[in-house]
């Protein structure tokens, strides 16, 4: 009796370590395969662009079963498999998805510490660089260059990353300007552009040593946001290369602000009607309305009706100034003026110091040296507002 029970338990123990042991070999097959796939997919979620979620990402099981050619396995086996793979997918994807997110801000992080003789700084890929070489500083300044993600609008290709400077800790003026540039060389319709409250405000670009920069030229500097663009459909007026403001006048349009003629001019030199003026402004310009009531602009006013209801709404101009003014007149230096000086924070502003500043920056001599209500050239109001936008006035 006693041997014939030992033989029983024998053969149960036998049959149990079997099982065991197909159980215990099939979670570890299942889990070195699940982890293989685990990291593949983890990676491949993070850079495609997808949230963290191992379960939406995992083969369901009689995926795993098919995946895996278990369907000649015991029962005991594929349960334990798939157990396995779920287990070593879970950690393996959890694990590589995360290390790609802190790889990925490594590399796109650049934190500088500038130094007295050495202001410059640029990104991890050697795309971007930011100079302050013209300035002089009398303390360590930080600098941080963070490759970002925003959305481009559908007319612009984007020809590089997008960059974020911030400068840390400094509160003092910066006289010189600052240079940007990308590593890429400079085309007519490509262009450093800066991310602003109003989008993506192209900045005028040059070529140097095949890169493609631009200066800022801002007294209080905190740092900017900043790609390389193409504008596949713009098109440069013929009649500015020798104008005076050439520069102002091309930024404007490309920024969208004015439009040439069927001809592909803009002739710079010619009067500005009022309308015209204050169409340009009210483009520009994205200062709250200060008025709510309504405002009844003749019909006669046409093309310019509702952009005089607007600087009118932003008290820019008198609603009692319909009475006296026609949009279809050249606009003069006394009315330029004065609607300028309504813009708050623009309350000092003066012609006399622009007159000056055209003189001694472009060594153009404006017609209103000694009077104010003659017409005013279209060259002069763009160069204007160029530097108005420039100092956040507009």
């Amino acid at each position: 009796m006693k041997k014939i029970i030992f033989i029983i338990i024998s053969i149960l123990l036998i049959s149990f370590n079997i099982t065991y042991a197909q159980s215990s070999e099939g979670e570890k097959a299942g889990n070195k395969i699940g982890a293989q796939a685990g990291k593949f997919k983890g990676e491949a979620d993070y850079i495609n662009g997808r949230k963290k979620d191992w379960e939406k990402a995992i083969l369901k099981d009689y995926e795993i079963i098919s995946e895996c050619n278990l369907q000649r396995e015991t029962p005991e086996y594929i349960l334990n498999f798939v157990k396995g793979y779920k287990d070593g997918f879970k950690k393996e994807y959890n694990k590589n998805f995360s290390l790609k997110n802190i790889n990925t801000i490594k590399m796109n992080v650049n934190y500088i510490k500038l130094k007295p003789d050495k202001l410059t700084g640029e990104s991890k890929d050697k795309v971007f660089s930011i100079d302050f070489t013209k300035n002089r500083f009398y303390k360590d300044i930080y600098l941080s260059i963070k490759k970002k993600t925003y959305n481009i609008p559908e007319k612009y290709e984007k020809l590089t990353s997008i960059y974020e400077v911030n400068m840390e800790g400094y509160k003092e003026n910066i006289y010189e300007p600052i240079q940007v540039s990308f590593d890429f060389p400079y085309k007519e319709n490509v262009g450093i552009y800066e991310l602003r409250d109003k989008g993506w405000i192209y900045l005028y670009t040059k070529s140097l040593d095949k890169r493609s920069y631009t200066d800022i030229e801002k007294i209080r500097y905190s740092g900017g946001t900043y790609a390389l663009l193409r504008d596949n459909y713009f098109k440069c007026p013929k009649d500015i290369n020798t104008n005076w403001a050439a520069e102002e006048i091309y930024t404007f349009t490309k920024r969208g602000y004015i439009s040439t003629s069927y001809d592909l001019t803009y002739k710079p030199e010619e009067e500005m009607e009022l309308g015209e003026f204050i169409r340009l402004l009210d483009k520009i310009d994205k200062n709250d309305f200060l008025m709510e009531n309504n405002i009844s602009i003749p019909t006669e006013f046409g093309q310019y009706g509702n952009s005089i209801e607007s600087i009118i709404r932003k008290k820019y101009l008198k609603e009692e100034d319909l009475r006296k003014i026609d949009p279809y007149e050249s606009l003069n230096y006394k009315m330029f003026e004065k609607i300028l000086k309504r813009i708050p924070g623009n309350s000092n502003f003066s012609w006399k110091e622009i007159e000056n500043k055209i003189l001694n920056e472009k060594y153009k001599k404006s017609e209103s040296t000694n009077v104010m209500d003659i017409p005013m050239k279209r060259s002069e109001v763009i160069y204007t507002l160029y530097h108005l936008e420039e100092n956040k006035i507009i």
